[in-house]
C-alpha cells in the first residue's frame, strides 16, 4: 500500500470538505484530483487483468467484483441509513427530506451525475455531492469497454485522441448551454460542465496515461514546484484580465472555472499537474515528513468514507451549532461548527472503515483471486 498516495487522498478530502465549509474556494479541485488518481491508480490494473485472465467474462467477474466490495458498501449503507432515519422519524413530508426521497433512484443507480446537471435537480447535502461518485463508476463501465475495444498497440493513440477530446467535449457542454441546445441542461455553464462525466473522462485517462507510458519519469521537486506556480499565475493573470481581480482567495481558479473559459481548458492543465505528482509519489521520495505520516495516512484509508459522510453530518452540525456549548477563546461559529463537522466525519469514517469497509476489503481475494505483481496501490 502506497502511502503518499493515501496522505494525497487525504489532502483531497480535506480541500472538498474546506471548501463545503466555504473557507477554501480552491477546494473544489479535490474532487478533480481524484478523478486523475483513479485513472493512475485503476488503469494499469485494467491492462494487467486483462492479460491475466483468460475471457472476457472472467474479467468482468474479477475486475467488477473487487471493485464492488471497494466501493458499494459504505456508499448504500450511508443511503440505507439516511433513507431509514427519515421514514422512521416521519420526517418524508418535509420538504427537505422529501428533496432527497425524489432524488434517491439517481443515487441508488449512479447517475446522479446526469440529474444533476439538470434544471430539474435540487441541492440536497444528504446526496449532491455523489454526483462524482457516479462519474467515478461511470469511468468504471467505460474503461475496460476500451482496453477491449482497442488493441494494446493502439491505446497510446486511443488515450491521446480522448485527452485531445476533453477539452472540446467541456466547451461543447458550454455552448449547448449557453444556446439552450438542451432544454434539460442547468442553465450554468460552469456547473453543468462540473458534473457531466463527459467533462472529465481526460482527467481519468490523463492519470492512466502518466501511470502507464510515462512512469520511469521522475519529475524533480524543481519541475513539480514550477508546475504549480505557472499553473497558479495562469490562473491569477487570467481572472486578472477576465475579471479585473486576481481572485487570491481562489488562486485564480474559482468555483467553478468561472472566467476566461477556464472550465474548457484549465481542468487539463490540473489533470496534467496531478499526474505528474503522482509520477513522484508513486516513488514515495517526495516530501517524506509529510506523504509517509502514519496518521495522514490512515485518513487517507478512510478517505472514501470521509466524503461519504462528512455532508451530511456538515450540514447537521452548521443547524445544530448553536445548541452546542461555544468554547470561550475567539473563534467564529462557523470555524468551531467546521471543527465539530470533521471530528464527527472522522469518528464516523473510523468506525465504517473498521466494522464494514475493512471486513468487504478482505473479502476481495478470496472472492476475486487475480496473480499480478502489484506496483501500485
Amino acid at each position: 500500500m502506497n502511502k503518499s498516495f493515501n496522505v494525497f487522498r487525504a489532502f483531497a478530502f480535506l480541500s472538498v470538505f474546506l471548501f463545503h465549509c466555504g473557507f477554501f474556494m480552491f477546494g473544489y479541485l479535490g474532487v478533480h484530483a481524484f478523478f486523475v488518481l483513479s485513472g493512475y491508480l485503476i488503469m494499469p490494473i485494467i491492462l494487467k487483468t486483462k492479460k491475466s485472465t483468460s475471457s472476457i467474462k472472467e474479467f468482468i467477474i474479477n475486475f467488477y467484483g473487487r471493485r464492488s466490495l471497494r466501493i458499494f458498501p459504505a456508499y448504500y449503507f450511508y443511503l440505507l441509513i439516511v433513507t431509514s432515519v427519515i421514514f422512521i422519524y416521519g420526517w418524508q413530508t418535509q420538504t427537505y427530506y422529501k428533496d432527497f426521497i425524489k432524488q434517491l433512484p439517481w443515487a441508488l443507480t449512479y447517475t446522479y451525475d446526469f440529474y444533476h446537471s439538470t434544471r430539474f435537480s435540487l441541492h440536497s447535502d444528504l446526496v449532491s455531492h455523489f454526483w462524482s461518485l457516479s462519474v467515478e463508476e461511470q469511468f468504471y463501465i467505460f474503461i475496460p469497454i476500451l482496453f477491449f475495444l482497442v488493441k494494446e498497440k493502439n491505446l497510446k493513440v486511443a488515450f491521446l485522441i480522448i485527452i485531445a477530446a476533453g477539452p472540446v467535449l467541456r466547451a461543447l457542454i458550454g455552448l449547448a448551454v449557453t444556446h439552450n441546445f438542451l432544454n434539460l441542461l442547468f442553465l450554468d455553464q460552469r456547473v453543468t460542465v462540473y458534473v457531466m462525466p463527459f467533462s472529465h473522462i481526460d482527467a481519468f485517462i490523463i492519470g492512466g496515461f502518466f501511470s502507464i507510458y510515462l512512469r520511469k519519469y521522475i519529475p524533480s521537486y524543481g519541475i513539480i514546484l514550477g508546475s504549480f506556480i505557472l499553473l497558479i499565475l495562469i490562473g491569477l493573470i487570467t481572472s486578472k484580465m477576465a475579471l479585473g481581480d486576481y481572485k487570491f482567495n481562489s488562486l485564480g481558479y474559482a468555483p467553478f472555472m468561472i472566467d476566461s473559459r477556464k472550465y474548457i481548458w484549465a481542468y487539463s492543465l490540473f489533470s496534467f499537474f496531478f499526474a505528474l505528482l503522482f509520477l513522484r509519489l508513486n516513488k514515495r521520495n517526495f516530501l517524506t515528513p509529510i506523504f509517509e505520516n502514519n496518521t495522514l495516512n490512515y485518513l487517507g484509508k478512510i478517505s472514501y468514507g470521509l466524503y461519504i459522510y462528512h455532508f451530511a453530518i456538515l450540514h447537521w452540525v452548521i443547524i445544530h451549532v448553536g445548541k452546542f456549548y461555544k468554547p470561550a477563546f475567539l473563534i467564529s461559529e462557523d470555524v468551531y461548527a467546521a471543527i465539530i463537522a470533521f471530528i464527527l466525519t472522522v469518528s464516523v469514517s473510523i468506525i465504517s472503515y473498521e466494522l464494514l469497509e475493512k471486513r468487504c476489503l478482505a473479502l476481495k481475494d478470496k472472492l476475486f483471486p487475480y496473480n499480478l505483481q502489484k506496483e501500485i496501490s
